[in-house]
C-alpha cells in the first residue's frame, strides 16, 4: 500500500513546486501508481518535485528505476526532482548502485527549493520581476524636440464657393473677334447656339451648332 500526501508551494520568481510525501513502500504491487502519480504532475504544467522520502518503509530495484526516469522526465521538462529527509539505510544504497549522480537529494525542502531556483535562474528560466517594468522612456535632447503639428483650421463654406468660382475662370473660354470693330468678345466657357450682339458695335452675330459664327451684314 502506498498514499501520498501533495501540498504546492512555489519558487522565489512563482514557478510552482509539488511536496509530495510518500507512505508506505514502493514494491511491484505499488511502482505503478507511484509513477503515474508523480508523473501526472508534468502534464500540470509542474516542472520542478520535492519527494520527502521519510516514511518510506521499503523500495526495491524496479521502483529505483522509476525513480530515474521521473528524475530524466522532469529534466528533459526544464526542471528536476529532489529527495528529502531519506533514511540513511537508502542512501547507503542509492550511493552502492550509483543512483547519487543521478538523482538530487537535500536536507530540506527550503535547500531543495534554493537549488532549483538556482539552477533555473543560471539556465535562462527564471524571469526578474523587474524584467516585466517597461523601461521609463527618455526625453529626447532639446534641440531634437519634436515639433508640434498644428492643424490648419478648415476652410468655411464661403471659401469653397470662391474656389470652386476660381476654378472655373480658369476653363477655357470661346473667345471670338468681331468682324465689324475687331473687338475680342467673350462667349464663356459653355456658349448656347444663339444670336448674340457685339458689346462695342452692336453688331449682330450668330453661334450655330457646328461652332461657327455667322455674322449680319
Amino acid at each position: 500500500m502506498i498514499q501520498f500526501q501533495n501540498r504546492q508551494i512555489q519558487l522565489p520568481d512563482g514557478a510552482p513546486v509539488i511536496v509530495s510525501r510518500i507512505l508506505g513502500s514502493i514494491d511491484g504491487s505499488t511502482v505503478r501508481q507511484f509513477e503515474e502519480k508523480l508523473l501526472g504532475f508534468l502534464g500540470q504544467g509542474v516542472q520542478h518535485l520535492i519527494i520527502v522520502f521519510s516514511q518510506v518503509n521499503y523500495i526495491n530495484s524496479t521502483g529505483m528505476g522509476v525513480l530515474v526516469k521521473i528524475a530524466d522526465k522532469f529534466q528533459e521538462s526544464g526542471g528536476d526532482i529532489s529527495l528529502v529527509d531519506v533514511p540513511d539505510k537508502l542512501i547507503a544504497l542509492f550511493n552502492m548502485l550509483g543512483l547519487l549522480s543521478l538523482i538530487k537529494l537535500s536536507k530540506s525542502e527550503e535547500e531543495a527549493v534554493q537549488t532549483f531556483y538556482k539552477n533555473r535562474s543560471q539556465s535562462g528560466g527564471s524571469v526578474p520581476p523587474q524584467a516585466n517594468i517597461a523601461p521609463k522612456p527618455q526625453e529626447p535632447p532639446a534641440h531634437h524636440q519634436p515639433r508640434r503639428t498644428v492643424s490648419k483650421p478648415s476652410a468655411p463654406k464661403s471659401s469653397a464657393v470662391k474656389t470652386r468660382a476660381r476654378s472655373n475662370s480658369k476653363r477655357k473660354t470661346y473667345i471670338i473677334r468681331c468682324q465689324s470693330c475687331s473687338s475680342k468678345i467673350n462667349l464663356g466657357a459653355r456658349p448656347k447656339v444663339g444670336t448674340y450682339r457685339c458689346p462695342r458695335c452692336m453688331v449682330v452675330f450668330k453661334l450655330q451648332k457646328n461652332g461657327k459664327i455667322h455674322f449680319q451684314k
